[in-house]
Order: C-alpha cells, then sequence, then structure tokens
C-alpha cells in the first residue's frame, strides 16, 4: 500500500511531462506552419508587387543579410535553449537569469560588430562585388534589419527554453498579418520599394519583440533583475559550446545562401529573381510536408529497436509524401508558376524543373540530422554539412561560369543544378554514416514503391491532360486526379496499408491527443 503510495506522485509526474511534450510539440508544429504558409502568402504578394528585376534585388540583399545573422548568432541561440532550459527546469531562479545576462551580452556584442560590417561593406558590396549600385541602399536598411532579426530569435530562443511555445504561435500570426500588411503599404508609398518592402518587414519585426518583451516582462520578470553571475568555469564551458556551434552554422549558412549571392554576382536582378521564386515554392511545399520538427522529442526518448522503428516510420511517411510532391510538381510547373506569380515570371520554370527534386531531399533527409542530433552525436552531420558546403560553392562557381555563355537563364539552371547535387550528397553521406555509426536505414521499399508509384502517377497525369487539355490554368480536378492515382497505386503495391491510413487520419482529427 504504501509503496503504491509512493509510486502514484511519480506516475503522476511522468503523465504531466507526457502532456507537456505534446503540448509543446503540437504548438512547435502550429509556429511552423503558420510561419510557412505566411512566408508564402508573403512571397507570393512581394513577387508581384515588385517584379522579376526588383524581387532580385530584393532576394540579393536580404541573403546577403542573412549570411551575416548566422555569423551574429554562432550559436547562441541555441546556447540560450540548452543552459536556460537546464537552469529554468531546475527552479534555479538565479542561474536561470545569470546564464541569460551573459550570452544577452554576447549577443549584443556580436549583433553590434556584424551590423556595422554591412554598414562598411554596403557601398563596395553593391558596386565592386556585385555591380549593382542600385544595391547599395536596400543593403543598409538591411543592417537595421539584421538587428532586429538577431533580437526576435534571440528572445524566440528564450521562450522555448522557458518551454512556452503557444506564445510563439501568436507571435507568429502577429508576425506574419504585419509584415504582409506593412510592405504593401511602404511599397506603395515609398519611391524605392525594395527599400519600402525592407522597411515593413523591419516595423512587423519590432512589433513581434515589444509582444515577446512584454510578455517576458510580465511573467518571467526576474530575468531582468540584476543577479550573480555565472563563474569563469561556465563561462568556458559555453564558450566551448558556441565553438562548436559555430563551425556548424558557418557550413549551414554558405549551404543554404551561397547560391543567391553567387548568382548576384553574375547575373542580373530578375534572374536572381526567378531563381528565388522557384526556390520559393519548393521549400514551402517541404515544409508543409516535413515532420522534422516534430521528431526531436519522440528520437530523444527512444533506443534500439524501437528508435529504428520509429526511424524507419517517419521516414516512410515523409517518403510517401515527397515523392509525389516532386514528380507532380515538375508536370505542372508552368501553369502553377503563371497562377502565382504571373507571366513576368514564367522564366522561373527552367529552374523549377530542377528545385522540384529538394522536396524529396528536404522532407527525408532532415530527419537523419534529427537522428544525429536525438543521439547526442551532431558532429557527424556538422562535418558532412561542411564537406557538403565547400561542394556548393564550387559546383556553383564552376556550373554558372559554364552556363552563362549560353544565357543568363542557363547559369541559373546551372546553380540549381550544383544545389541538388551537394544537397543529396549531404543526403547520402548521412544515410551512410547513419547505418556505419547507428545501425539505422530506412527501408529500401520505402523509397522504391512511392518512386513507382509517383511515376505511374506522371504518366498518368500526362495522359489525363492530353484528354481533357486542362493544362492552363492548372486544374484542381488535375491534382484530385493525381493524388489519388498515386495513392492508390501506393496502396496496390503495399507502400501503405490501412492501419497507416487511420493513424494519419487520426493525428490529424486529434492533433492534441
Amino acid at each position: 500500500m504504501q509503496e503504491e503510495t509512493e509510486i502514484q506522485p511519480v506516475i503522476a509526474e511522468r503523465e504531466g511531462f507526457r502532456k507537456n511534450i505534446v503540448r509543446n510539440t503540437f504548438y512547435n508544429f502550429l509556429v511552423f506552419i503558420i510561419n510557412r504558409i505566411g512566408a508564402l502568402v508573403f512571397t507570393i504578394i512581394i513577387a508581384r508587387l515588385l517584379q522579376p528585376e526588383l524581387f532580385g534585388l530584393y532576394n540579393l540583399a536580404l541573403s546577403v543579410m542573412l549570411i551575416l545573422l548566422t555569423f551574429a548568432d554562432l550559436g547562441v541561440n541555441a546556447a540560450l535553449i540548452r543552459y536556460i532550459s537546464s537552469a529554468f527546469g531546475k527552479g534555479n531562479k538565479k542561474k536561470t537569469q545569470a546564464y541569460f545576462a551573459y550570452l544577452l551580452k554576447i549577443k549584443i556584442l556580436l549583433v553590434a560588430f556584424f551590423a556595422v560590417l554591412l554598414l562598411i561593406l554596403a557601398k563596395p558590396l553593391a558596386i565592386n562585388v556585385f555591380h549593382k549600385p542600385e544595391l547599395f541602399f536596400p543593403l543598409v536598411i538591411s543592417a537595421f534589419y539584421l538587428v532586429l532579426m538577431a533580437f526576435l530569435n534571440f528572445f524566440e530562443s528564450l521562450f522555448y527554453a522557458l518551454q512556452k511555445i503557444k506564445y510563439l504561435s501568436i507571435k507568429e500570426i502577429i508576425l506574419q498579418i504585419f509584415r504582409i500588411a506593412l510592405a504593401i503599404i511602404f511599397i506603395g508609398f515609398i519611391l524605392d520599394k525594395v527599400v519600402g518592402t525592407m522597411l515593413g518587414l523591419m516595423i512587423a519585426t519590432f512589433i513581434a519583440i515589444i509582444f515577446l518583451l512584454i510578455l517576458l516582462k510580465r511573467y518571467y520578470s526576474f530575468l531582468f533583475e540584476k543577479g550573480s553571475e555565472i563563474s569563469l568555469k561556465e563561462k568556458r564551458r559555453i564558450l566551448r559550446f558556441l565553438g562548436f556551434l559555430t563551425i556548424s552554422s558557418i557550413g549551414g549558412v554558405f549551404f543554404v545562401y551561397i547560391d543567391t549571392v553567387m548568382l548576384g554576382i553574375f547575373v542580373q536582378p530578375e534572374y536572381i529573381g526567378f531563381y528565388r521564386a522557384a526556390f520559393a515554392i519548393v521549400m514551402s511545399v517541404a515544409g508543409l510536408i516535413s515532420v522534422t520538427n516534430v521528431l526531436f522529442p519522440i528520437f530523444s526518448q527512444l533506443k534500439g529497436k524501437k528508435l529504428e522503428s520509429a526511424f524507419q516510420k517517419s521516414f516512410h511517411f515523409s517518403a510517401s509524401l515527397s515523392f509525389p510532391c516532386a514528380f507532380g510538381l515538375i508536370l505542372i510547373a508552368k501553369p502553377f508558376i503563371n497562377l502565382i506569380y504571373g507571366s513576368n515570371y514564367l522564366s522561373a520554370t527552367i529552374p523549377l524543373y530542377i528545385l522540384s527534386f529538394l522536396i524529396i531531399e528536404s522532407a527525408t533527409g532532415g530527419i537523419f540530422t534529427t537522428l544525429f542530433q536525438a543521439r547526442e552525436k551532431p558532429q557527424y552531420p556538422t562535418k558532412i554539412l561542411l564537406i557538403a558546403a565547400m561542394l556548393n560553392i564550387v559546383l556553383n562557381y564552376a556550373f554558372i561560369v559554364y552556363f552563362i555563355k549560353f544565357g543568363q537563364i542557363y547559369a541559373v539552371l546551372g546553380a540549381a543544378a550544383a544545389t541538388l547535387i551537394s544537397r543529396y550528397y549531404n543526403f547520402t553521406a548521412l544515410a551512410f554514416i547513419a547505418r556505419k555509426k547507428l545501425n539505422i536505414k530506412p527501408l529500401t521499399q520505402s523509397i522504391l514503391k512511392p518512386l513507382i508509384a509517383s511515376i505511374a502517377m506522371l504518366i498518368a497525369l500526362v495522359i489525363f491532360q492530353q484528354l481533357t487539355k486542362l493544362v492552363w490554368p492548372v486544374s484542381m480536378i488535375e491534382i484530385l486526379f493525381a493524388a489519388a492515382v498515386y495513392f492508390v497505386i501506393l496502396f496496390a503495391i503495399k507502400g501503405i496499408d490501412m492501419n497507416e491510413i487511420k493513424i494519419l487520419l487520426k493525428s490529424l482529427l486529434n492533433p492534441l491527443k
């Protein structure tokens, strides 16, 4: 009887912990979905208002800013989550405040340095590197936007550390609504439309920061009180942690933005606009079907066969959704571009044919990275990412320089091919290391069966288009027909069963259970 009395609080604690994980996972997913949908809507509206040339300039300035923004972080946000969550979870408010104060000082120094650096480099970058004098003012504005974005990301990480993710979903709604509305207003009233767009983004970001600060001051005012400093030993431990994350950050930033920056050196702004328009579609689709953001807490709690089973099911689910999206997007690329961006962006169809296959890599490759992080082996994806980043730089330069002699749109095609190759190298290397170090691999049928069903879907859709002549614009009938064909074939070749369909439907209908 006494043992039962002692066990009950433990069970209640575990149940509360489980509910907390589920609740935070749901809110994290909600933040992610709002961000992706808002970003897609914003991109479509801005692309139409700016048109290819100005849209290209905007993306080039933004890419330069985001590269320096990554350097202005250098792992501080991740360190904030790591150390604040540990101290706050133990109820140690003094240590929580000390960690916050120390990391905030580091953040201020980094942000100030890189914002000033961008201001100094704005003119030489615009004139001597990109040969686009009109890029100067957008780069200057980007320096101030960098400051706001850096602190927004910092305070977002703090809310993750405090496990108050529900507030971030509200913040995300505020940010998306204001940045869309303000960007439209400023584009209409300011002569330089690119600068107007960025001013709208800055004010929206500032409003989001104020919202988070109000919540912190109201519920966690102890963070802003003067407290004790952490020991020199603790500072060294944090700095070592930041050093490792710095390497990963540097590799990641070049991996993500180098294609846009290198295109900015060799082609006219409108061609950058075509490339980023295609890239935005691909990343939006990949983001909407990705499940990696909810896998970390699951993988962290499992070991052995249970972990392998969870990984294989997650990979199978992602592959089953990403393959048809990639193949289907290829076939409807041209009418889809025309539908969402307008006829001025039809040249974006060319890179979209190549970039569509990134949907598969983005949706499934991230599962490997999450797996390594959950098993406390982040060194493997970090090393592979650095190699992939170097490969991306070399291939981008080689392909852009070679293909540009055939025309600037072919240089864009070369950048797309370089990005695809380097990302699939990253994917393949991660899969190889996961099998070697963790003895975990995806099932062969999780790749082959979705591939077979997607090819069959592609053939069926071509025939359907020829018979119905519904090629232009994109018809919802075509999309529904393609989806039906894919899942019927996938079910027929046992690539998915009724139990998986029931679990999927149950998850969609009851996300909080």
